[in-house]
């Protein structure tokens, strides 16, 4: 009997799923389990893991996962950009915060909103998103107006997304082409990728590149951003979740 009892338990892990064994009063295994999702505290390795704090984000560039309902998060890029996340609803985020850079150029500081509506539930293998970014201060307004798909799950996945630039409610000419990815190497550690390319007289591409260190709450990226012609430029941001 015991035998039997330890093939069911190997098929069950096999299977992904959680085991707890225990003995009834006659002496007898007990067999009891329950079905963990890929977003499990339990790490295929056996050791505790954790959701990453801030999953709808790659570094700047969003993904078509939506914050969770009820969450919110703070993000500082470079002490100058301020940018909060809230979770409405399961499928709708608002985006907002503050951007600074623009006074290095002695102009105003611009306001971000930004909101986005997810098709799908935020654990779904393909997650499609539309959402907009738009920027006003005291003398412009503008921004992006995007669709965004995501493949994959919480810890590791490809983002391609599509950006129409806008001015005073103008539209551009050219969209631009989102590439994004977030690999997980380890319960606190991966690697984050963010590119956008420009296609008009040549197809012109900026990627970034970072280093991600994550803890329940936290979040640290470090990297650089690149051009061609124009060398790399350092970058480093950190992330709260509030709640």
């Amino acid at each position: 009997m015991r035998w039997r009892s330890l093939i069911l338990v190997c098929a069950i892990i096999a299977c992904g799923h959680s085991v707890i064994l225990c003995q009834d009063d006659q002496d007898s295994l007990v067999i009891e389990y329950y079905i963990a999702d890929d977003e499990s505290s339990l790490a295929s390795n056996g050791s505790e893991r954790f959701e990453p704090p801030i999953a709808s984000l790659n570094y700047l560039l969003e993904t078509a996962i939506p914050v969770e309902k009820g969450k919110l998060f703070y993000q500082n890029i470079l002490l100058l950009g301020q940018r909060f996340g809230y979770g409405i609803t399961d499928a709708l985020t608002i985006n907002g915060g503050v951007e600074f850079f623009s006074t290095l150029n002695s102009d105003s500081p611009s306001v971000l909103i930004g909101p986005k509506y997810t098709f799908n539930d935020r654990n779904d293998p393909v997650k499609l998103a539309v959402g907009t970014n738009f920027f006003i201060s005291p003398f412009a307004s503008g921004g992006t107006i995007y669709s965004a798909v995501t493949l994959g799950n919480l810890d590791n996945n490809l983002t391609g997304g599509i950006h129409f630039g806008y001015d005073r409610f103008e539209f551009f000419d050219i969209p631009l082409i989102q590439i994004s990815g977030k690999l997980r190497l380890s319960k606190h550690f991966g690697l984050v990728l963010d590119s956008v390319s420009l296609s008009d007289s040549g197809f012109f591409t900026v990627p970034s590149f970072f280093v991600r260190y994550m803890s329940r709450k936290v979040v640290f990226d470090l990297g650089f951003v690149t051009a061609s012609g124009e060398g790399s430029i350092p970058l480093a941001n950190f992330a709260v979740q509030l709640n």
